[in-house]
């Protein structure tokens, strides 16, 4: 419930607005959620110059 309602809905809307690609994994002990591991990585823009 968390994860639809919450983080994907987030996830979603940053990978679209932003220049940060976020993506997570979820980390399990048994059937527990124990921790939400966040990635991010900036994408290279196309109006940046080098």
């Amino acid at each position: 419930m968390l994860r639809k309602r919450v983080l994907d809905r987030a996830v979603k809307e940053i990978n679209k607005k932003t220049d940060i690609n976020l993506h997570y994994e979820l980390k399990k002990e048994g059937r527990k959620i124990t921790t939400i591991q966040f990635n991010i990585d900036r994408r290279n823009s196309k109006t940046e110059s080098n």
